[in-house]
């Protein structure tokens, strides 16, 4: 017992003040101790725990303190018993920051244990203390920040919380975290010679608090009698007694957060004033010391943690966050967040055996997955369909045994700041997103009116502070005015503090990472309105995007982009189509696969009414960063590639009329959000605006010391000062890059004869109004427009862009408008395909611009269209139709004549119109000139040359009963046919000769059937002579066959006979 007692006066010394090991004894009888008001050492703990100088443990007391010691019989049996009965501490934010106190020393160091009788066994010191139970009844922590003024609150509010836990127990178990015999609690692994231990640490209760100073009645609970569970596992070296691991996984069965409109607006100012207290100014020399004291405690623990392996768990099986809108807790209405198996697994930072010194490898890691998740409202409207009644949540019918999300993150590194690879790895199934128009007006609402006038008055509290800083600088700079630092001195430290990361230190970590995101069966929905919304609408139905599966990687098995090679190589010239070829050079790829995305409109209600939008496809996007390779003028930065499957997007009127509802609902709400952030960031512009200015011969000094150092710079510089657009093009020319966009087959048909079209609101009552659609063109066809072997390629180099659109071959129908007198087509001409050059290529945009050395750059821009038929067919109604909307227009046209003639007469009587007309003129007229300049100084930047190529196309003008099957002539055509005649005949002269040879080649077949024939008839003449003779044999055979058969039959009867005459001389002998 007197062993155990000064191991235990040994800790007790270093966080009990004025502790005196005569005040500790032990009865040797009964085995127990007992110490009351105890005052515990801030300083230490504050040390300990490395709480920074913002906040100060004023105050830790403890009321009881009992050990109780079993019998040294018992010691293998049971554990020493400490016991606190009630623990009170609390944690204040001084008004001055003081530095972090150091911890008294009461104690002088004690020699070694080593011949005590503990030494050797299982029961040593460092057992004892790890088998010990721990009991605490109550403890009880305050934490009380400083008053702050809000704006319009008659005083200020000082934040006050309260941390309450209720039986606390901590004790060892074994494996199965059951209360056993010390003797079983430890699990031995002879082979890797360690050995386990198990605490497990229980508290019935832990309750969070936000206090009120008035009155207790309206204290905020944030966290009401949550108990926890916390499993400890610690490895243990059997040879060298280090610790070579621990696991501590807290368990939480249901964590239950609920708010209303005004708990909420307490949580968000007790957030910013806790922010407040964190990000108060340290004084330098205090800082520099208490950055130092804490850089040593953490270089300590590190230093001891670098090889021990950690882990950290926390399992929440059931958890909710409820934003409500009420203050009836009988009636819950509001928002909620809820989910089931929240769990996260950290593995902090490790040494990875075997690596020692400067090149030791690090590794952490993260898991965090969650079963199922779900946000929406507390009690959803039951006319809504349960499917679609959450924001967020999993598809219906999504296998259970999936996790909703899962992450893997883990990452390697030699030093600090200095990373090796991460692996991250991201799984996402059966997401279903469903834009519920009213629920996330509702849910932002609820949120932002306290954030935004929180956030409002944080920014004009900091500015305050600020000012009152800079106050208190200058007044101290006044008493000891330092000498001026030269302007250039304060230039080249801002220079040597600006040290951007390369991007090879990136390139390298991306290129050993491995990065893979996997989002499968995911759902966006836009739902219907099962009733009229409050905004007035009702959408009749619901439009629905999907995709099977999301997926991106960085380790792709391709070695060079796919489809970039041949998309560059129809460039008329390509500086960059070597390197896509490039096989060996090290480069960072990533690919993105989007499988099975498609769009869609139905009415869930009814069975079939499903509606097309884009029908499933597949998109797939290729990349790579190539390394930058010294000297080399000319290299891409970046290689890119989309390439898409055959894909169709019809949109009929009853679509286009229910988006052109929808869209401007979402339209409103998101200009209301937007209006609503920048109002809080205007003052933070207006800031950011006078500093800019104030700090602009500085920023011109810094760029002008980068300038010459840096010619690169130097050259933008100067550009810029001449030319705005000049330094433009010379940053963009910095970053080279190709880029190609390909797609094999697509279609699109929309109703173009609704353009311009108004959607009219009927008449209704109250907010019962329901959004008309646009009045439907009956009988008109959607226009269409399909396309094969569509590319799109774009080269950027410091010498030369290109930009090229090619079209395989495409057609336009029915592209319409009911106010238009004709339709227009675009179709291939028939028999065109044969005599065209590149038949994959009926319409090209080629534009390019260079950049020659000692002349001034050019722009040039080719269009070529061949192959085409353009067919306009007149309309009867239509010209009828013009007529009468002219008739109709007339009287109108009287009216605003009228109207105009009576404003000019009012105008000469009121000179004050008469003017601000003028200036209204005056600033058209200036913004007319403007525009006029800066497209002369655009067209003299561009330098532009431009053609307009058309081979081998038609423009056919036909009249409104003219058809296929009438036999009519059309009413006009023009043809623009190609006129190199050498072109034609040395074409007809191939045909001519293919043809030529196709004659030879029948010929020859010809005569070789003919020779075919008569050897066919010569074995036939042979085959009929060899069957004669078959015949002839099988007949001569088959009589010789009867006549042996006969001389057969003959002898066996002269055998018979013979016997018969045998057996009668046999007879005969036997009688004699």
């Amino acid at each position: 017992e007197s062993i155990v007692s000064k191991a235990l006066a040994k800790y007790f010394k270093k966080f009990i003040k004025d502790f005196k090991q005569e005040q500790f004894t032990v009865s040797l009888t009964k085995g127990t101790a007992k110490l009351t008001d105890l005052e515990l050492d801030g300083a230490f703990i504050q040390h300990v725990m490395m709480i920074p100088p913002n906040t100060e443990i004023r105050s830790c007391t403890c009321n009881e303190l009992s050990v109780s010691i079993p019998s040294v019989t018992k010691f293998n049996e049971k554990p020493v018993v400490l016991a606190l009965d009630k623990v009170f501490l609390t944690l204040e934010e001084p008004e001055t920051i003081k530095p972090i106190p150091a911890p008294t020393k009461t104690h002088k160091k004690k020699k070694s244990m080593s011949g005590s009788p503990l030494k050797g066994t299982r029961k040593g010191l460092s057992n004892f203390i790890r088998d010990m139970k721990v009991v605490i009844n109550e403890a009880h922590f305050n934490v009380k920040l400083l008053p702050r003024d809000e704006p319009n609150a008659p005083s200020a509010w000082s934040p006050h919380l309260r941390f309450d836990l209720y039986d606390v127990v901590i004790e060892s178990t074994n494996g199965n975290w059951e209360v056993m015999k010390l003797s079983k609690c430890i699990a031995k692994d002879s082979a890797r010679k360690l050995e386990k231990s198990f605490k497990l640490a229980l508290c019935r209760s832990v309750s969070v608090a936000l206090i009120s100073s008035n009155n207790a009645e309206k204290d905020l609970q944030i966290v009401d009698k949550l108990p926890v569970e916390i499993h400890v596992t610690t490895e243990t070296s059997t040879v060298t007694n280090e610790t070579l691991g621990v696991d501590l996984f807290c368990i939480l069965d249901e964590v239950r957060f609920s708010w209303n409109q005004i708990s909420w607006g307490l949580v968000v100012k007790l957030f910013s004033s806790l922010r407040f207290c964190l990000e108060r100014e340290i004084p330098r020399e205090i800082k520099v010391e208490s950055k130092a004291k804490i850089r040593k405690q953490k270089k300590k623990v590190s230093g001891a943690l670098e090889n021990m392996e950690m882990k950290y768990r926390l399992l929440v099986r059931t958890w909710s966050m409820s934003f409500l809108t009420n203050l009836d807790a009988e009636a819950e209405q509001g928002y909620r967040f809820e989910g089931n198996k929240l769990s996260f697994d950290i593995s902090p930072k490790q040494k990875i055996k075997g690596r020692e010194g400067k090149e030791a490898l690090f590794e952490s890691t993260l898991l965090w997955s969650i079963e199922s998740f779900s946000f929406g409202e507390v009690s959803p409207n039951p006319l809504i369909e349960p499917r679609v009644n959450k924001v967020i949540s999993q598809i219906p019918g999504e296998s259970s045994d999936k996790d909703f999300m899962s992450v893997t993150i883990n990452h390697r590194w030699a030093k600090l700041n200095q990373p090796k690879s991460t692996n991250l790895f991201i799984k996402l199934a059966g997401l279903q997103v469903v834009l519920d128009r009213e629920v996330m007006k509702g849910f932002y609402k609820f949120l932002s009116d306290d954030i935004i006038t929180i956030a409002k008055e944080d920014h004009h509290r900091a500015k305050m502070e600020k000012t009152v800083s800079k106050l208190e600088k200058a007044a101290l700079a006044d008493v000891a005015v330092p000498e001026d630092v030269p302007v250039e001195k304060k230039v080249e430290e801002i220079i040597d503090m600006i040290k951007p990361p390369k991007m090879s230190d990136y390139f390298y970590w991306f290129n050993s990472s491995d990065v893979r995101v996997v989002v499968s069966n995911t759902n966006v929905i836009v739902p219907k309105d099962y009733y009229v919304r409050q905004d007035g609408i009702q959408l009749h139905r619901e439009l629905r995007a999907y995709a099977k599966q999301v997926s991106f990687v960085n380790l792709a098995d391709w070695k060079v982009v796919p489809h970039l090679a041949d998309a560059l190589h129809s460039l008329s010239s390509s500086e960059l189509s070597s390197f896509s070829r490039d096989e060996k050079t090290e480069s960072n790829k990533f690919q993105l696969n989007i499988s099975d995305v498609g769009l869609e409109t139905l009415d869930p209600q009814k069975e079939g009414s499903a509606d097309t939008i884009l029908l499933p496809t597949t998109l797939r996007i290729y990349g790579r960063f190539i390394e930058k390779v010294d000297n080399v003028e000319v290299q891409p930065d970046m290689e890119l590639a989309i390439h898409a499957s055959e894909f169709k997007m019809t949109i009929t009127e009853e679509q286009e009329a229910y988006f052109k509802e929808m869209i401007p609902m979402y339209q409103r709400w998101y200009h209301k959000l937007d209006k609503e952030i920048k109002s809080v960031s205007v003052e933070t512009k207006q800031e950011i605006k006078a500093k800019i200015t104030e700090g602009k011969k500085k920023a011109l000094n810094v760029a002008t010391k980068l300038a010459e150092s840096n010619p690169t710079t130097n050259q933008f510089l100067e550009k810029a000062k001449s030319s705005r657009a000049q330094a433009v093009e010379d940053a963009i020319k910095s970053f080279q890059f190709a880029y190609t966009f390909k797609a094999e087959l697509g279609s699109f048909s929309v109703p173009l004869h609704n353009i311009g079209d108004q959607p009219e609101a009927p008449a209704g009552e109250g907010n019962e109004i329901v959004a008309a659609s646009p009045k439907p063109h009956e009988n008109l066809p959607l226009s269409s427009f399909t396309f094969k072997k569509m590319s799109f390629v774009v080269e950027n180099t410091i010498h030369h862009q290109s930009v090229c659109l090619r079209l395989g071959a495409f057609e336009a129908k029915d592209l319409d408008h009911p106010k238009s007198p004709s339709s227009l087509a675009l179709l291939p001409l028939k028999g065109a395909s044969d005599f065209l050059e590149d038949k994959d290529s009926a319409f090209v945009i080629d534009c390019s611009r260079d950049h020659p050395e000692n002349a001034k750059p050019f722009t040039s821009v080719m269009v070529y269209l061949q192959g085409m038929q353009i067919v306009s067919q007149a309309k009867r109604a239509a010209i009828r139709g013009m007529h009468k909307e002219l008739e109709a227009a007339i009287p109108d046209l009287k009216r605003i004549g009228q109207k105009i003639t009576d404003t000019l007469v009012g105008l000469k009587q009121d000179q004050q119109k008469v003017e601000k007309i003028n200036r209204d003129v005056d600033k058209v007229k200036k913004k007319m000139t403007k525009g006029v300049d800066m497209a002369e100084k655009a067209l003299d930047f561009l330098d532009l040359s431009w053609a307009f190529n058309v081979s081998d196309c038609e423009l056919v003008l036909l009249d409104h009963d003219w058809t296929p099957e009438c036999g009519k002539k059309p009413f006009g055509c023009i043809k623009v046919s190609s006129f190199n005649k050498d072109k034609l005949s040395s074409r007809f002269d191939d045909l001519n000769r293919d043809l030529i040879t196709a004659k030879l080649k029948l010929a020859e077949a010809d005569s070789s059937i003919g020779s075919m024939t008569i050897e066919k008839r010569t074995h036939q003449d042979l085959v009929e002579k060899l069957n004669k003779q078959i015949a002839e044999n099988t007949t001569k055979s088959q009589k010789e066959l009867e006549s042996v058969e006969q001389q057969l039959i003959e002898t066996k009867m002269s055998l018979v006979e013979a016997q018969i005459q045998i057996q009668e001389l046999q007879s005969k002998l036997a009688r004699k």
